[in-house]
This record gives C-alpha cells, sequence and structure tokens, in this order.
C-alpha cells in the first residue's frame, strides 16, 4: 500500500510463504519472457528472433566488406 501523504511505500509481502526460484524456474521463466517479448515483434520465439538478427549481422558485414573492396 502506497501512503500517498508521507511520500513512503510499504511494498513488503508481509505474511506470504514466497520461496525463490530455483535456477531451472528462474532460467524457464526468463525464457519465456524472451519468448512472449519476440513475440510481441511478430518472431515465432526468442530463437527465431536470434537468427534474425544474426542473419541481418552477416548481411551487414559481407555489405561492409564488398564497400571496402571498392
Amino acid at each position: 500500500m502506497i501512503n500517498r501523504v508521507a511520500g513512503t511505500s510499504d511494498l513488503s509481502c508481509g505474511d506470504l510463504d514466497i520461496e525463490p526460484l530455483s535456477p531451472e524456474e528462474s532460467e524457464m521463466l526468463a525464457q519465456e519472457w524472451a519468448d512472449l517479448w519476440a513475440q510481441a515483434y511478430g518472431f515465432a520465439d526468442a530463437e527465431d528472433m536470434k537468427a534474425e538478427g544474426e542473419r541481418m549481422e552477416r548481411e551487414y558485414r559481407a555489405q561492409k566488406a564488398r564497400k571496402q573492396e571498392r
């Protein structure tokens, strides 16, 4: 709850019993978020977006090399 008068906030979890994620759960959650982010930009998943970025990088470097040869 935010105390607007005093300008402070109480963002504690109180009596909630929340355990930290395991490394495996953290990795899975990060992958899910990456996939959702990539899908928001029209890619199938994060791997698809990564592959497209790598393809674009190769194309850029090839164009740059061709320009330097001239």
